[in-house]
């Protein structure tokens, strides 16, 4: 007995538009969140390298003190962006250095260091 040929299958129309659409949205939730990422990373290497250059700043600081940690001072000195602030102080035979820097315009982000030495009466 001779098989009937079967019809042709009809393919359904507006599959392949909305193939097309849902690869074209995920492929633009991929760009932006990469996007994103990239922005991230950005700001994130900026701050790092504030931050760098204020602990840079503080060991510097911190060195000129060593040199004469008896001497009481205080100043204020500008670095670039950076802003250092710092002071020396001596009570008794305790010599005290607190120093910051500030890393933003606002000074939200800072980083900062307290040395004590002792000095001969």
């Amino acid at each position: 007995m001779p098989t009937s040929p079967r019809p042709p299958a009809r393919r359904r129309r507006g599959t392949v538009l909305a193939e097309v659409v849902v690869a074209a949205t995920v492929l633009t939730v991929g760009v932006l969140g990469a996007a994103g990422l990239l922005a991230s990373a950005a700001r994130d290497a900026r701050r790092a390298r504030a931050r760098h250059a204020g602990v840079m700043l503080l060991a510097a600081r911190v060195e000129r003190w060593r040199a004469s940690p008896c001497t009481p001072a205080a100043g204020t000195q500008p670095a670039g962006p950076l802003v250092e602030q710092w002071r020396a102080t001596r009570a008794g035979a305790a010599a005290t250095l607190a120093d910051t820097v500030l890393l933003d315009a606002n000074g939200t982000q800072r980083v900062g260091i307290v040395a004590v030495a002792w000095c001969a009466p």
